[in-house]
């Protein structure tokens, strides 16, 4: 009896893991898919420095291919081996024309403090520019989430 009893309680936890699993899976894409979405925001916004015809374009297929895979699949477990290929492809390609990944790169920008017409130069490290974009992202949805209603008077 207490054999049976042991092996139900494994069988539960195990089933309880890979629950999580195929949630940290499902997460996973949807965060490749965020952060796609945020690279390509700081690139147009010029965060990774000063980008050639070339790159922007190659970027933005890129990012166009895996938005088109997150669209389609709904966690990581659920990709075809192409279809997997074609992300990893993607992933690094985006990577070899922003630059993601080396986040101690300086980059300076011209930018006019709140109540200024006269800009000044900034210059962080591209880390330092995703964890503030990430952080005004988060802050802007904890507002929108957290407002109250305007009542009329």
């Amino acid at each position: 009896m207490q054999r049976i009893a042991l092996w139900v309680v494994m069988l539960m936890m195990f089933g309880n893991a890979v629950a999580i699993t195929e949630t940290d899976r499902q997460l996973e894409l949807a965060e490749i898919a965020s952060e796609t979405e945020l690279a390509m925001q700081l690139a147009r916004a010029g965060q990774y420095g000063k980008l050639s015809k070339f790159s922007r374009e190659r970027a933005t297929e890129a990012a166009r291919a895996i938005a088109n895979i997150a669209k389609r699949s709904s966690s990581l477990a659920d990709l075809s081996a192409a279809d997997r290929e074609v992300l990893d492809n993607a992933r690094a390609q985006l990577d070899e024309h922003l630059r993601i990944r080396n986040k101690n790169r300086i980059v300076c920008t011209k930018e006019a403090p709140i109540g200024s017409r006269l800009p000044r130069e900034l210059c962080l490290t591209v880390g330092q520019r995703e964890d503030r974009a990430r952080n005004a992202r988060r802050a802007t949805r904890d507002l929108q989430r957290n407002a109250k209603p305007i009542e009329n008077q």
